[in-house]
């Protein structure tokens, strides 16, 4: 299939504009459909989508669901592909704020870590990081940061009032309105997360002389 038309279809697939409810049987099985015979293309738009329009990611992560393993390859492939390929445009113009690209990019990836654990390679994604790190491209932390704030359910809390503070001696339901989490995780689910996310961490990085260290050292010796 010529490229154009194959973008054609795949961008007709994901609109960015529909409701979500209306959004998730609009493109679930035409973008699987899609992805058997172009995972490339597909999963290039679809990390395009969610770096540029942040209310598409929840709508994407149903996309995506019945995807091969395959098409998740591919995906997790392009996605650390999309957040290497514009090193020099990771900081806003005022120096110190984080792209909205690579926040939203961040965000897409702690998603697909959480829901789709299994088929998404989380620890390439991990040694990515570490990659990153030893070229001193501490931005990329940010994906570390949002891995595992979705898979364990952990926030970074700043600033945080007294109040605030009380409430964390409470239980879950108490942090959540206090905190406005947008979603609480069960506990099932939290222990799940960190479970993988754990074996993730511990796995052998490759090359670097085969050090020896798992992804956990070596950001801590990057850092």
């Amino acid at each position: 299939m010529h490229d154009g038309m194959l973008h054609g279809t795949t961008a007709y697939i994901v609109p960015p504009t529909l409701h979500h409810h209306c959004l998730i049987q609009h493109t679930t099985i035409p973008t699987t459909q899609v992805a058997l015979s172009a995972p490339i293309s597909i999963s290039r738009l679809i990390c395009e989508q969610a770096r540029s329009y942040p209310n598409m990611i929840e709508p994407l992560m149903d996309a995506v669901k019945f995807f091969s393993p395959l098409a998740f390859d591919v995906l997790t492939f392009v996605l650390i592909d999309e957040l290497a390929s514009n090193a020099s445009g990771k900081i806003k113009d005022d120096g110190i704020s984080t792209a909205d690209w690579l926040t939203n990019l961040a965000i897409f990836t702690g998603m697909l870590c959480k829901k789709y654990p299994g088929p998404m390679e989380v620890h390439a994604i991990l040694q990515y990081v570490v990659n990153q790190l030893k070229c001193w491209q501490s931005m990329d932390l940010l994906v570390l940061e949002r891995v595992i704030t979705s898979m364990t359910g952990f926030t970074l809390l700043t600033d945080v009032s007294e109040v605030q503070c009380e409430a964390l001696a409470g239980g879950q339901l108490l942090q959540q309105l206090t905190f406005n989490y947008k979603e609480a995780i069960s506990a099932k689910a939290q222990a799940k997360g960190a479970t993988r996310l754990m074996a993730a961490l511990q796995q052998v990085c490759g090359g670097g002389g085969g050090s020896g260290f798992g992804v956990c050292e070596n950001v801590c010796v990057c850092v």
